[in-house]
């Protein structure tokens, strides 16, 4: 560059220096547990808690940087004050009563029972095992039986045979 030459002109030529692309180190896991890899893109995160990706081509910054974003503390919080524990519970209880009903509406059909003996099971459970929350919710008479016998069971026995 010469004294001659304008400033501007010496500031164009010059090629910016690169900057260089992190990516994604597994290393981060072990002090970040909500993160995770996305699988065929070497730059990006992803936030379990959040559900979201990110770039971490900055690094651990970006990863920091996430982690103190307001729309992160705020999801994280409300996980927190509200478990997944306590909903899945409620569906766990609800899963088991519904595939005890099937059991007993099979086992019923199997050894050839009448539909109206039922009736009295239904009643004989809820008295013998009354500190069962399954056997209180236990709901499977003689109607019940007969659905889901021909609505449920059979319909897919015949796909089957």
């Amino acid at each position: 560059m010469s004294i001659s030459e304008p400033l501007s002109k010496s500031i164009t030529n010059v090629t910016p220096a690169k900057k260089a692309n992190k990516s994604y180190d597994l290393s981060w896991e072990n002090k970040y547990s909500w993160l995770g890899q996305v699988k065929g893109h070497l730059e990006k995160a992803f936030c379990v808690i959040c559900n979201k990706d990110f770039s971490c081509a900055r690094g651990v910054t970006a990863v920091i940087q996430h982690e103190s974003s307001k729309s992160h503390k705020t999801i994280f919080a409300n996980r927190k004050s509200n478990p997944l524990s306590k909903f899945l519970k409620k569906e766990d209880n609800l899963q088991q009563l519904t595939v005890e009903e099937l059991v007993s509406a099979y086992h019923a059909v199997k050894h050839s029972l009448s539909y109206n003996s039922m009736d009295c099971l239904h009643d004989l459970l809820k008295y013998i095992c009354s500190d069962s929350k399954i056997a209180r919710s236990f709901s499977c008479d003689r109607s019940k039986v007969e659905t889901i016998m021909s609505n449920i069971l059979a319909k897919n026995l015949l796909k089957i045979f």
